[in-house]
């Protein structure tokens, strides 16, 4: 059977699809109306590697040492994030290939975001006490490494969980966004970040508002 051919205007003729736009390099464009948004978000986690490699790859070096020489003195390494930060916590523990010393760190109502209703979990994130009491119910003991993951590292229970930590002789790693502490302000009484309470600090990069890229058709506060 012969594919008819046409525009889709003449008898017996089915409608076909325009021909793409080529780009520069002859390839086809994207689909009308997309915006290329895919290789956008690619080219912004290239970039952001990139970033990661000029600006973080002595501390990721220094981390590196601090978390050996942990394991090496028979320590073990804890790790602890709240909401949406809980997660990279998790991904540490448990793992094929991964360390068997690491140990997740587990605040009640704060390790998920399982938690209902959901602002509750951001709500608990600004309890004073809670990562105290938290810290000493824990296994955790001097010698150990702790690693605290806030995005915004602003909140009262990553700072409060940072520096009581610092005060029983943990070693605290920090992973956090050094944006939020340039343009925000702390919710902490002592108005400090994460950052301040640390021995060794990882900035993730990560801009303000947890994002990447924006279109102006979809409004975003």
């Amino acid at each position: 059977m012969t594919r008819p051919s046409g525009t889709g205007t003449g008898p017996g003729s089915l409608p076909t699809a325009p021909e793409p736009d080529a780009g520069a390099s002859g390839a086809p464009g994207p689909a009308p109306g997309t915006g290329d948004h895919a290789e956008r978000y690619l080219a912004a986690a290239e970039a952001l590697v990139r970033r990661l490699r000029e600006r973080e790859l002595d501390a990721i070096r220094r981390a590196g040492v601090a978390l050996a020489d942990t394991v090496a003195a028979g320590g073990r390494i804890l790790a602890w994030g709240a909401g949406h930060s809980s997660l990279p916590a998790q991904d540490l523990v448990y793992r094929a290939g991964g360390l068997a010393v690491v140990n997740l760190l587990n605040v009640p109502g704060t390790t998920g975001v399982d938690v209902m209703p959901a602002h509750l979990g951001s709500a608990l994130e600004r309890v004073t006490g809670l990562a105290t009491a938290a810290l000493d119910a824990s296994p955790a003991r001097a010698g150990d490494l702790l690693i605290v993951i806030s995005l915004s590292g602003r909140n009262v229970l990553p700072i409060e969980m940072a520096r009581h930590a610092r005060s029983l002789g943990l070693t605290v790693l920090g992973v956090t966004s050094g944006a939020y502490a340039e343009r925000t302000t702390s919710r902490d009484p002592s108005g400090t970040f994460l950052r301040d309470h640390c021995d060794l600090v990882l900035d993730s990069g990560i801009g303000i508002g947890d994002t990447e890229l924006t279109d102006p058709r979809i409004p975003a506060p």
